[in-house]
Order: structure tokens, then C-alpha cells, then sequence
């Protein structure tokens, strides 16, 4: 070919290099380049390849083999031609290839007979790539394959060198926005991303769900199959969510098993919803890591909801993680949207806290007592130890305006020792004024379970020098759950303060899980039945059932029985008539301060009412008339406070001979008590009052409430006329029996 045709083939190839090859990028361009040769000058074969770091090997990148792309490939650079690329910079072999170099295995199998190579070149003229044209022909025109060469090597190396800055940014990137082991972004890009979706929701007026998700069971598999399988996991789990959300919704991950996905340009929580329950489901998929089935990971998931949650992209990441931890307490494998009400609750609770704590330090808290009311002798020989605050603004507040917000909080053991060393200094005073009586002390269940409890119960001994004997006259009351969290370190525990003296209460029994088993190996010497026994039992057969129950088991394990919230005489005793050893509740005296203790104790005098109500009182088998009777009273003023409201859903009409007392009269009455002349008199009082009550509330559906009060008063007239007969009953029963 003459040097003019040359040229102008020179300069069209040109022109294609500037015009139709400037888009393309990378192997694209490369590819490109040596198709259009393959096809345009005769050669069979040409390829782009970029050397390994030691210059001994090449990996070919792109290129063209006659009528299709070339696969990519390792080369190996000693004793070949391109060998000599390196050495000479190029090099045109028109002939005679394969005999030239025998070594070179890719000649040998391809037999090629003509080769023409450019090395390419960075800014610093170091070589970092070859490019090669070849053929199973000789070349027959050397000069145009050098210019060939020549003229594609510049545009080769400026990509080559292009693309190499592009993919080391590229690089730099992903390890500044993107999690190496799961490409996924990391904690940098998300949080761009939450900026954005907030941005596009200000626009769009939409919602945007920031999810935070922490994987349940991940540790253990860490722990158990190695680090390996927990890699697997991660990345498994990463792709199973890219898999089911939105292109325009996004999944990073913060670090170890902390994942972000954020739910942008969605109309309500609801729709984010429905992607969380796919996710969790995908995700508690089993997983298959060497054959080895792995069905033990699931998730937890936090949502916070913008602009609902109005903060900033931290503070929304920060919230869906305070959500996802009460995902977890719920249970685990489930998601919970963060309660902004709630928050507000918690920085409240934890205001009023420091509050708390700050009355501690300060001195606004102090000890109440409520006595208890011995059966054995009727006298007050112990109390259970209260507290109140003595606000400086809102006075004396009780327990249940305070306890219920450090239960659970560090502050607890604070107060708690607070109590305890107040009350070793009560017991102190006590005796010092000749006061024979024990204290109970309330220990809180997180207190209880401390490591420390002994040791700290020791040193606040030391730090008020009791008297050690005082120890005898100290119980500890526990609740019943705490003490069976952990049957042995309860004992434990006990044990330690016995050999002190001091003795243990199980409180509030009947409410946790006690059983004859965990009686027997408890060390306790008392138990207090729960107050919401004693409340309506007397209204309540099955209370009262529970009740005695209790009192005879706790006497085969030869324990004392305290029962509290006795609030009527009647309570109390039918309380002491079951067995019980002591008794506490209004109906023998409410909480008071240390001082008014002292005088109460000075000056204490039994309440005549027991008395004198005890010897009018049937025997045990006859108790079902105090029981009828307390049933009795109680359905009146039920009544009688429905007329107050207005409103008569809770008076039901009921019949004389269908209520409690009305079946006593039928059976056991009319047995034992109808020789007495009240009880007829009783039976008549019984019938009218029921009649008259029922007809009043006909009155009331049927004509309204203008009469009200004439109502109430006659029915408040026929309740004490059948509180007399029945004491008439009483007095002649108690009579006749001596």
C-alpha cells in the first residue's frame, strides 16, 4: 500500500478515535478499538493487556478474535514476544513468529506468523500495558502495522491511565461509603441518604421510615460455627433484603449485626409495615452455610417515622435503635415503631429520677409505720416499715407516687439502703424507750438478687453500731418472685442474715408461683398473704377458700402468717378465727410517723369492737352468717351507689331466696338458729327488704330519678333494720351457747 493510501486510512481511523470511539469507557473502548482493527486492516487478532505489578505477566483485559469479543486472560510474559515489548519498547515481527518463539505456548496453539506490540505507558513513561496486533499470516505491509500501533497506543494509554485514576476513586469510595464485606453502604452513605429522603419528603409531603435492625441469635452462630459462617450470614441477609425493597428504598450496615434500611416516599407507617413483616420473613429463613442448616437468626427492627419523629438524621437512628430494643424485650423476631409519647415518658421518668435522688441526699424522705395486730394476745408487737416524702411543695406523697419509678432504676439500691439504715436506727430508738416490738423492712427485688447484699447489710450495721441482739426484732419482707428466682441464692442469703438474727417474710403470697415444694425449701419464717385476698373475700367464697388454704398450709410448714389489708372488722376476724398470727390494715391502724408510733404504742388499748363482736361471733363452722351478712351489705350499698350515679347497670334485681343470706336462711339457719325468735323475725326483714329494693329500682327504669333521695333513705332504713336483727340473732345465739 503506498504512503498515501496509508495515510488516509491513518487519518479515517483517526477520525473514528475522536468521534465514534470518545464515548465509550474502559474495556468498552479497548474492545472497540481492536474490533474496528481486526475488521479494517486485515489482522486476525488483536488485544489490550495490563501488566501485573512485577511486569512478568499480563492480564489481557479486552480485545477481538476475528468475529467475536476475546475472553480474558492471564498471559504469562517470559520468552514471548511481548517479552520483548517491554525490553524495546515495540517491536513488528512480519514472519515467522511460531518458529521464533517456540516457548511461547499461546503462539504455538494459535500459530501465529506475524506480531506487532506497543507497550503503553503512565505519565512517568512506565510501562503498564501492551498492545498487540497479530496474525496467522505474515504482514505484508510492516510500515502501516507499526503506524497502526503507534497511533492506538497514545489513545490506549490516556484511557488506560483515565480509567485506572477512576477506579482507584472508585476504590477510595467504597472504602469511605461502603461496608467491605457486604458492599453494602455504611454508616457515612446511609446517613447522606437519610438527608436526602427527608429532603424529598419536604417536596413530596410524603413519610420516610428509618429502620434499624440488629440480628437475633448472630452471636451464638458466630460463637459456634466460626467467623466464617458468620460472614455467610451478613451477607446472606444482605442480599435476601436487596432482594425484596424498592430501588429507591436503601439497606447499610452500621457494623456487626446492625443494619440501617431506609424507607423512603411511603403514605404511612402501614406501608412500611408490610416491607418489615417480607423482611422478617426473609430473614428467619433458614440458612445453608457447608451443608450445615442454620435456622436460629432472626430480627429485631426499630422504626422511627419523619417528620412524625421531627429531629435530625442522628437522632432518627438513635430513636429506631431505642425501638429496637423494646422489639426485642417483646420478644425478639418482631419490629416497634418508636412512641414519641413514650420518649417524652422516659426523659420525664428520668427527670423525676434524678428528683428522687435528689430528695435522698437532701433528707425529704421518711419511715411510716403500720402495726399489726398479734392473734395470739391481741397487742401490737410488730410493724411493717413504709415511707413517704415529704415534698416541698406537694407535701406527703405515698409510695405509689415514687416506687414505681425507681423499681427497676440503679436509684433503688440508694433508696433501699436508705431505708435499711433508718430502720436499723428506728429499732434503736425503740428500745431505748422500752418498746418491745420488731420491724419488717421491705427489700426490693433488685436490691435482693445485688451480689453484694450481705456485705452491704453488714456495713450499714457498722456504720449505725446497733446492737447486734436488736437483729432478732428486724425481718426482711422479700416478695415471692424474687425470692424464687434463684431458690439457692435466696437461701444463700438467708442463711448469712440469720446467723446475724435477722429473719425473712414472704410478702405478697399467692401472687407468683410458690408451691408446696418451694415452701419447704425456703428458709422463711412468715409469709403475708396478698391484700387482694383479704379485700373481697368476704364477698368472695373462693378468696375466703385461698385464704384458709394458705393459713393451713403455712402451719404444716410451721410458718407465721401475716395477712394485710384487713379494712373492716369482719376481715379481721374471720382472719384470726381461720388462724392467722398476725394482722394488719386500717381497721387497726394506718401508717404514721416515728413519733406518732411511739405514742401509739404508749398508749395502745385493743379495740373494744373485738370484743365485744367476739362474743357475739358464731363458731367456725357457723362463719356463713358473717359471710351472708357482708354479702348482704354489700349488694345494698351497691345499689344504693348506683342510684347516686344514676345509673343502675351494677344493681341487678336479686331474689331473697337466691343471694347468700337468703340460702343460709334455707339451709344451715333454719338448722341451727330457727328456735330463736329473731330468726323468723330476720327471715320476714330478709323477704321486704328484697322486695322493696327490687321494686325501687322498677321505680327508677320506669319514672327517673326525681325521688332519689326518698329511695335511698328507705333502703338505708331497711339495711340497718336487718344489721339489728341479725345482731339480735347473735346476742341470743351467743347466750344460749355460754
Amino acid at each position: 500500500m503506498s504512503k498515501d493510501c496509508n495515510d488516509k486510512v491513518l487519518l479515517k481511523a483517526l477520525s473514528k478515535l475522536t468521534t465514534t470511539f470518545a464515548p465509550l469507557k474502559g474495556e468498552e473502548y479497548y474492545e472497540s478499538i481492536c474490533r474496528y482493527i481486526v475488521e479494517n486492516f486485515g489482522f486476525e487478532y488483536s488485544f489490550v493487556g495490563k501488566l501485573d505489578e512485577s511486569s512478568t505477566g499480563m492480564n489481557v483485559v479486552s480485545g477481538w478474535a476475528k468475529d467475536k469479543p476475546i475472553t480474558t486472560f492471564h498471559y504469562n510474559l517470559k520468552n514471548t514476544p511481548c517479552d520483548n515489548v517491554i525490553i524495546y519498547d515495540y517491536v513488528v515481527y512480519p514472519n515467522e513468529v511460531s518458529k521464533n518463539f517456540p516457548d511461547d505456548r499461546l503462539v504455538q496453539t494459535m500459530h501465529i506468523e506475524s506480531y506487532a506490540g506497543i507497550v503503553i505507558t503512565n505519565k512517568d513513561q512506565e510501562p503498564i500495558g501492551i498492545f498487540v496486533v497479530i496474525d496467522t499470516k505474515p504482514i505484508k505491509d510492516k510500515n502501516l502495522a507499526e503506524s497502526i500501533i503507534k497511533l492506538y497506543s497514545g489513545f490506549i494509554s490516556s484511557e488506560m491511565q483515565r480509567y485506572t485514576v477512576e477506579q482507584n476513586t472508585n476504590d477510595l469510595k467504597n472504602i469511605a461509603y461502603y461496608d467491605p464485606l457486604t458492599k453494602l453502604p455504611n454508616r457515612l452513605l446511609i446517613t447522606d441518604r437519610i438527608r436526602r429522603a427527608i429532603a424529598n419528603q419536604k417536596r413530596e409531603k410524603n413519610i420516610v421510615a428509618i429502620c434499624l435492625m440488629d440480628l437475633d441469635g448472630f452471636k451464638d452462630v458466630n460463637d459456634s460455627l466460626g467467623h466464617d459462617a458468620g460472614d455467610y450470614v451478613l451477607i446472606e441477609v444482605s442480599r435476601r433484603i436487596e432482594n425484596i425493597i424498592r430501588p429507591e428504598d436503601t439497606i447499610a450496615r452500621l457494623g456487626g449485626d446492625e443494619f440501617v434500611i431506609v424507607l423512603g416516599d411511603i403514605s404511612t407507617p402501614e406501608d412500611a409495615a408490610k416491607v418489615l413483616l417480607r423482611v422478617l420473613h426473609v430473614v428467619s429463613a433458614p440458612y445453608n452455610f457447608r451443608e450445615k442448616i442454620i435456622n436460629t437468626i432472626s430480627a429485631s427492627i426499630g422504626v422511627s417515622i419523619y417528620p412524625e419523629d421531627h429531629v435530625d438524621d442522628d437522632t432518627l437512628i438513635r430513636h429506631a435503635d431505642q425501638a429496637m430494643y423494646k422489639a426485642k424485650e417483646n420478644g425478639k423476631n418482631q419490629f416497634y415503631f418508636f412512641d414519641i409519647k413514650e420518649h417524652v415518658k422516659v426523659r420525664a421518668n428520668f427527670r423525676a429520677l434524678r428528683k428522687i435522688e435528689k430528695a435522698i441526699d437532701n433528707g425529704e424522705f421518711e419511715l411510716y409505720f403500720q402495726p399489726k395486730l398479734s392473734a395470739h394476745n391481741l397487742q401490737i408487737n410488730s410493724m411493717e416499715v413504709l415511707s413517704r416524702w415529704n415534698h416541698p411543695i406537694l407535701g406527703i406523697l405515698s409510695p405509689n407516687e415514687f416506687l414505681p419509678l425507681i423499681e427497676n432504676d440503679e436509684l433503688i439500691y440508694k433508696f433501699d439502703e436508705w431505708v435499711i439504715r433508718e430502720s436499723f436506727l428506728a429499732i434503736k430508738k425503740l428500745k431505748k424507750k422500752n418498746l418491745d416490738v420488731s420491724l419488717s423492712v421491705n427489700i426490693s427485688p433488685k436490691k435482693f438478687q445485688q451480689t453484694t447484699f450481705v456485705e452491704k447489710i453488714k456495713q450499714i450495721a457498722s456504720e449505725v453500731n446497733i446492737d447486734h441482739s436488736y437483729f432478732n426484732d428486724i425481718e426482711f419482707e422479700i416478695t415471692e418472685n424474687s425470692a424464687l428466682e434463684s431458690i439457692n441464692h435466696t437461701n444463700d442469703i438467708i442463711y448469712e442474715l440469720n446467723k446475724m438474727g435477722i429473719s425473712f417474710s414472704l410478702d405478697d403470697f399467692g401472687t407468683g408461683y410458690s408451691s408446696l415444694t418451694h415452701l419447704k425449701e425456703l428458709n422463711i419464717n412468715s409469709i403475708k398473704i396478698d391484700k387482694s385476698f383479704i379485700f373481697d373475700m368476704l364477698h368472695n367464697s373462693e378468696d375466703m377458700a385461698i385464704v384458709n388454704a394458705i393459713i393451713s398450709l403455712a402451719k404444716v410448714f410451721q410458718i407465721e402468717v401475716v395477712a394485710e389489708g384487713a379494712e373492716s372488722i369482719e376481715q379481721l376476724l374471720m382472719l384470726l378465727d381461720f388462724g392467722c398470727d398476725s394482722v394488719q390494715g386500717y381497721t387497726i391502724a394506718k401508717p404514721m410517723s416515728f413519733d406518732n408510733l411511739v405514742v401509739y404504742l404508749e398508749n395502745y388499748i385493743p379495740d373494744p369492737r373485738l370484743k365485744i363482736v367476739s362474743k357475739n361471733l358464731p363458731r367456725r363452722g357457723d362463719f356463713e352468717l358473717l359471710l351472708a351478712q357482708s354479702n348482704h351489705k354489700y349488694w345494698i350499698q351497691l345499689v344504693i351507689d348506683s342510684i347516686n350515679r344514676q345509673s343502675l347497670e351494677d344493681a341487678p334485681h336479686l331474689s331473697h331466696e337466691s343471694c347468700r343470706l337468703g340460702k343460709w336462711l334455707k339451709n344451715n339457719g333454719k338448722k341451727y338458729f330457727s328456735k330463736f325468735e329473731s330468726f323468723n323475725e330476720l327471715k320476714t326483714i330478709h323477704k321486704k327488704i328484697h322486695k322493696e329494693v327490687n321494686l325501687i329500682i322498677d321505680l327508677l327504669e320506669k319514672n327517673g330519678y326525681d325521688n332519689q333521695e326518698e329511695y335511698i333513705g328507705k333502703i338505708t332504713n331497711l339495711k340497718n333494720d336487718l344489721i339489728t336483727v341479725i345482731e339480735k340473732l347473735k346476742q341470743e345465739y351467743s347466750q344460749k351457747r355460754g
